[in-house]
Formats: C-alpha cells, structure tokens, sequence
C-alpha cells in the first residue's frame, strides 16, 4: 500500500496491479502501518488519521487540528501512536477512541518510536519522550542552537539509548545524536554540511547505521555511516582562551572533548612554535582540562589540539590562532616638582611614564631617605601621577623613580636631586609664644596666691 499526493491510498497486489483505492480529502505523504488484523492506518493532509478496513472501505477516521504527515506506530498492545502539525502526539485505541494526546511543540512528521520500557519518542523542536500510560511528558530534550529533528525518526537499542538525526537550520548541517534513556546527550557526531533527514536503523550486533546530506558547491552527495560500539573517536576537542598577548607571558587555554563511548581521553596540543605536549591523560571525557603556554618569539600561532580514547581512536585536528607581540618596558619616568625647600614641609611631585604597548603603569618612588612608596598603581600610560612626601630632616636627596608595565617589565631609573637646607622656623615661633603664655600664667597665679 502506498499514498499520493492525490489523496489516495493505493493497495497493490503481488503481481503490480491495483487492489482497491481509498481517497482522502488532500494529499498523503505518511507511509502506512498495518495493524495484526490487517487494518491500515495513515495520516492525510486533510487533518484526519484513517483506519482503513484490508478491503478498502473506512473503519474509522480521527480528526486532528492539522496535517498528519508522519507514519504511525503501534504498540504491542494496539495502542496507535501518530503526530500531527497541531502541536500533538496522539494516542488511539484500535476502536478510533482517544486515549490521550501530549502537546511537543510545533507539531512532528516523524514516526513515534517505542522504547524498550514502553516509552515513546518522539521528534521535533526537540526530542521528547512521553509516558505511554497517561501521555505526561518525560521530558523535553534541547538539541542545540539552530538543530531540529524534521524527518529522522527515533531508533531506540535494546539498552534504552536513542539515535536521531538533526539539521541545524536549513542547510547547515546535521548530526546523529545519541542520548541516554534519562535525556541526557550520550554522545553527538557531524555527518553533514546540508542536513540528516534519514532515519537511524540498528542491526541485530548493534550498529547504527544512518545516512547524510552533503553539498560541495552545488554538487549533491551522501555517506552512509555505521556506528557501533568501540568504533565511535572523540569529537573534535574545543579550545578556549586568549587570541592575542605578549611574548614571554604564560597563558592558558581549556580543551574539551567528548567520547562517544564515554572513554576517557587523552589530548595531544602542538603549539604551534615547535613545541608539544605529547599525549597526556587520560581526563574523563567532556571535562575542561587546563594547558598553559608562552612564546618566546612575537609572531602568528596555530594552537592545533586532537583527541584520542582508551582504544586509540583519534578526533581529527581543531586548530585555534593567537597572534603573540613584543613586550616592551615603559620609559622611565619624568619627575617635576621643588627642587628646594624645607625640612618638615610636605611637597606634591609629579611622576609620568609612557608604555610602548600601551599598558597600564606602576610606579616606585624612592624618596631618599630610607623610605620609598613601594610599588602604587595601576595607572593608565602617560597619565601624571602626583604624590607627596616629607623630608623630616635638613639635606640633600635624590629622588629615583621607575616605571613598571602589567607584565611586569620595569623602565631604568630616573632621577631627581632636590635640597631642604632649612628647617621649618614656624616650629621654634610657636614654641616661643606658647613658653611666653606658660610663663605669664605662672606668674599671674603666684600673685593671685597672696
């Protein structure tokens, strides 16, 4: 049996000529399922889901909120599993009465699968899974920015993990995804820069086989993939971090990879100057693991990263470019302030310095005296910096000064030499009077005395 865009569902005998037709209100493009007493049951564009009698003639229709453009799926039990474009997964009794429906987003054209605990599965925006005894939602599956399921229908293994395919957007690509009873991704694979509308078949030794949609520049082609146990490499690794900084700085970048058995992996990182990690590991797959590295020379890098599991499959290459330059010091610093003055007086001197790079700055006063403003900043390249200080004594002093960039490349000395050969006479002044005032009190409360 098979349905056309006329409408009609055509039943052929063995030697090619037709059996009977049944015309439905619009066309057909799901494929029918046949019941164990010979019903045909077939969805229309028409929004009704037929059951068809084995000669012909209609035993029932059930009337949905928009096309029915999937296959059903019965249950062991005979319960009819069918989407439609109204939003809903339904479910039927053999005599066209509703069981339950659940709404999975914007409507499906995949044929619902049945787990091996009863579960069904179903494909669109997302994957989800639906209890079969009320048709609550398990739960909902997010298959990742721009990716859908259109026509790729649930394979579900003996051991309960799904495979589908995904598009992401229109022709961007698509994937076969496999993801654990409980929702969670097991593992996911690119197998095409168009799409996977195909439908995962799993073989008696459980391999999956699934095929793909490709493009180059115009010309149409597809792979068949198989995918069994051991014979999944890691994905490719992705690498995060830094694209740009300063030779002899040390930087660090994560890798990730994900198994699609789950292995743990090692990770191979050529740096791109000549050097390498080797093979080191093994982490547990889909961790973040932490590499650092500096160069020594300015120039352009290629960070190249692969993966390898416990059975020595390799991911192919991810590659990640950092652009490395010269570091240079600041200049040294000017210094302007009083170059004379008084012991005890507190004078403001301007500090300035100009990072070639473009750094922030830190500063080092040392005053002279045995005392020194430590290392004060950050502060933005060329902005003057004012800081006081005090001279306690009479002399003379140098003030040295320089100048250190964020990563830590200090400028030479500069210098100022500056002279306080006076001390404040404000301080033996107010000493005098206060000595006057104590000594006419004194005198004051003798007299008073008598």
């Amino acid at each position: 049996m098979v349905g056309f865009d006329s409408g009609d569902l055509v039943a052929i005998n063995p030697n090619g000529t037709i059996k009977w037709k049944y015309k439905t209100g619009y066309y057909i493009t799901s494929d029918p399922a046949l019941g164990e007493d010979g019903t045909i049951y077939i969805g229309s564009g028409d929004t009704y889901f037929y059951a068809i009698n084995p000669n012909g003639t209609l035993k029932w229709r059930f009337k949905t909120g928009h096309y029915v453009k999937g296959p059903p799926s019965i249950s062991e039990d005979g319960t009819i599993y069918f989407g439609s474009y109204d939003d809903y997964l339904y479910a039927l009794y053999p005599d066209g009465s509703l069981k339950w429906k659940c709404k999975v987003g914007h409507g499906t054209e995949t044929n619902p699968s049945i787990g091996p605990d009863g579960t069904i599965y179903v494909g669109g925006s997302r994957l989800y899974a639906v209890n079969p005894v009320d048709g609550s939602l398990k739960w909902a599956l997010d298959l990742g920015p721009g990716r859908h399921i259109h026509q790729s229908s649930p394979a579900v293994s003996s051991d309960g993990i799904i495979f589908v395919g995904t598009n992401i957007g229109e022709v961007s690509g698509g994937e076969i995804v496999a993801v654990n009873p409980d929702g969670s991704i097991r593992w996911r694979r690119m197998i095409a820069n168009d799409w996977v509308d195909s439908s995962p078949c799993i073989g008696e030794d459980g391999v999956v086989y699934i095929g793909s949609s490709s493009d180059d520049n115009g010309y149409s082609y597809g792979y068949l993939y198989a995918f069994g146990s051991g014979s999944v490499p890691p994905d490719n690794p992705s690498i995060s971090g830094p694209t740009d900084g300063k030779t002899g700085e040390t930087y660090s970048y994560t890798i990730m990879a994900v198994d699609g058995n789950l292995d743990d992996l090692f990770y191979y990182v050529d740096w791109g100057d000549g050097s390498n990690t080797g093979w080191v590991g093994p982490y547990i797959s889909g961790y973040g693991v932490e590499f650092t590295h500096s160069w020594s020379s300015e120039g352009s890098y290629t960070i190249k990263v692969k993966a390898m599991d416990t059975s020595g499959l390799e991911s192919n290459w991810s590659t990640f470019k950092v652009t490395i330059v010269a570091d240079n010091p600041p200049v040294e610093p000017g210094i302007r302030g009083n170059r004379m003055g008084r012991s005890g007086v507190s004078y403001s001197y301007v500090f300035s310095s100009v990072d070639p790079d473009g750094d922030d700055i830190y500063y080092y006063v040392d005053w002279g005296d045995n005392t020194s403003t430590g290392w004060t900043g950050p502060y933005g390249s060329g902005r003057e910096v004012t800081l006081k200080h005090t001279w306690d004594e009479k002399g003379a002093y140098t003030i040295k000064a320089k100048a250190k960039d964020t990563f830590g490349l200090e400028s030479g000395w500069s210098t100022l030499k500056v002279s306080m050969p006076f001390v404040d006479s404000l301080k033996p002044q107010l000493l005098r009077i206060l000595e006057s005032f104590l000594n006419r009190l004194q005198r004051r409360l003798f007299i008073f005395s008598f």
